[in-house]
């Protein structure tokens, strides 16, 4: 948009109406059926912990940069001499955080996926009428020719 005013006004406007459009074009039965399908199938991701350990790496680090800057900026001078203590203990502290929300974490999601093993298992091998895998079967004789 070569005037940022209206472009912004331009998606202010386009982009709900849009939404509300395309959810009005949605017929009511595959609506219901896919709200259905979504309360009895939940989405089950697998989390990316590695990525979860680079991003807090980056934000302790420059959490630390931070600390050690104010350190040399503004702290005392007897301070400055034991800044190793205040960023040992500032990282230690974030560690712990950082470890206590993942071992949280991989507890919920294991009890997420029981619940979900226990209530596949209870509803049965076809409960499912939106079940494409399944290969179709004849209805009689007349189906073979």
């Amino acid at each position: 948009d070569f005037i940022p005013v209206l472009g912004f006004l331009d998606d202010m406007l386009l982009l709900p109406l849009g939404l509300w459009l395309s959810y009005k074009l949605i017929p009511a039965q595959v609506m219901a059926e896919c709200r259905d399908r979504a309360h009895r199938e939940p989405l089950l991701l697998h989390r990316n912990w590695l990525v979860a350990t680079v991003i807090f790496a980056l934000w302790t680090s420059g959490l630390l940069f931070l600390v050690h800057w104010l350190v040399v900026n503004y702290a005392e001078p007897d301070l400055v001499q034991h800044e190793w203590v205040v960023l040992a203990v500032v990282g230690g502290v974030a560690v712990l955080l950082f470890v206590a929300w993942l071992v949280s974490s991989k507890q919920y999601e294991a009890r997420r996926r029981h619940e979900w093993d226990v209530s596949l298992l209870s509803a049965g091998p076809h409960d499912s009428e939106c079940d494409d895998t399944q290969p179709s079967v004849p209805d009689g004789p007349e189906s073979a020719v």
